[in-house]
C-alpha cells in the first residue's frame, strides 16, 4: 500500500487550509470505505489524507422550517434510522438501504458518496430529483452549489482546491409530491447499479404539475432526463404517458457496454425502471 501522511485537523478552517497548501496530492478522508480499498488496489495514489471526522458540526440531520440539513459526515445508517428523515423524507432512508451492506453503511458517509462523483452513486439521483444543494467551505469563504451542477465527470466533483463539502441542503417536498427510486441490479444487496432512476412527481387534480427524472449509471454523470420530464408534465400519468416518457429516456442517456451489461440492455432497463418508479411515485402523491 502506498505511503501517505495522515492529518487530523480540528476545525474546518484548518482542514481547508491544509488541503489548499498540500495541493492535488491531498485528499479528504471521511468514512474511508472507498478511498482505502482503492488505495490498496493502487487505483488511487494519495500523498496526504486529511481526516475531517474530528471536526464538529458535520454530522446529523436537522430540520429548520421547511429545510432539511444533512451533515456531510452523516452515515447512511444514520440516515436510515433518523427520525427527522423518516418523518419528512422517508424516500432518503429507502434509498440508503439500497447502498452496500449494513457494515459498510456504518462508515460510508453521504458527503463521501457524492464527492466520489461515481456515475452509479445511488444517493445522487434522488437528491437531484429533490433539488438538493451542497454547502461548500474553503479558505475563500462559503458557497452553495446545486447538486445537479456538482458532477463534472467520473471522479470529478465541482470542487476547487481547499474546498470541503460540509452539508447537503434540501426542502421538504409539498404533500402533492411523490418520489421513488428504482435501482436495477443483479443481486439483491452489495451491488452497484446497472441503472438507477429517481422520479419526483407533483400530481394533483388528475394532472402532473411538475416532474423530475434523474438517471444514474448510464452516462459519465447523473442525467436529468428533461425530454421525459416535459412529456410527463401536464399529463394524467396514464400508461401511454409513461410509455412516451420511457421511450424518450432511452434517447437521453449515453450508457456504455461493460461486464455488468450492454448499452442496449441499460437503455431497456432504464425505460422499465422509469415506468415502475413513476407508478410508485404517483401512488405516493398526496400522502
Amino acid at each position: 500500500m502506498r505511503h501517505f501522511e495522515f492529518h487530523q485537523p480540528r476545525t474546518l478552517k484548518e482542514a481547508s487550509n491544509l488541503l489548499g497548501r498540500l495541493g492535488p496530492g491531498a485528499m479528504v478522508y471521511a468514512g474511508g470505505t472507498d478511498i482505502i480499498p482503492r488505495t490498496r488496489l493502487k487505483r488511487l495514489h494519495p500523498d496526504h489524507l486529511v481526516n475531517i471526522k474530528r471536526i464538529p458540526g458535520l454530522s446529523g440531520v436537522q430540520r429548520k422550517g421547511n429545510t432539511l440539513t444533512i451533515g456531510a459526515l452523516t452515515t447512511f445508517n444514520d440516515i436510515i434510522f433518523s427520525d427527522v428523515v423518516n418523518s419528512n423524507l422517508p424516500i432518503l432512508a429507502e434509498v440508503a438501504r439500497t447502498i452496500a451492506s449494513h457494515q459498510v453503511r456504518n462508515l460510508a458517509t453521504i458527503g463521501g458518496n457524492l464527492c466520489n462523483a461515481a456515475p452509479s452513486a445511488d444517493s445522487a439521483p434522488i437528491l437531484i430529483a429533490l433539488g438538493a444543494a451542497l454547502s461548500v467551505c474553503s479558505p475563500r469563504g462559503k458557497r452553495r452549489v446545486l447538486l445537479e451542477d456538482f458532477f463534472k465527470g467520473p471522479g470529478r466533483p465541482n470542487l476547487k482546491r481547499g474546498e470541503i463539502v460540509t452539508h447537503v441542503l434540501l426542502k421538504k417536498p409539498r404533500p402533492t409530491v411523490g418520489c421513488a427510486y428504482m435501482k436495477h441490479k443483479i443481486r439483491q444487496s452489495l451491488e452497484i447499479a446497472i441503472t438507477g432512476v429517481a422520479v419526483a412527481l407533483d400530481f394533483a387534480g388528475g394532472e402532473c404539475r411538475d416532474a423530475r427524472v434523474i438517471v444514474g449509471a448510464c452516462a459519465p454523470t447523473p442525467v436529468r432526463a428533461r425530454q421525459a420530464e416535459s412529456l410527463l408534465k401536464g399529463s394524467a400519468l396514464g400508461a401511454q404517458d409513461l410509455a412516451a416518457a420511457a421511450d424518450a429516456v432511452r434517447k437521453e442517456i449515453s450508457p456504455i457496454d461493460d461486464v455488468r451489461g450492454s448499452a442496449e440492455y441499460r437503455r431497456e432497463m432504464t425505460a422499465l425502471c422509469l415506468k415502475r418508479a413513476a407508478e410508485i411515485a404517483v401512488r405516493r402523491c398526496g400522502k
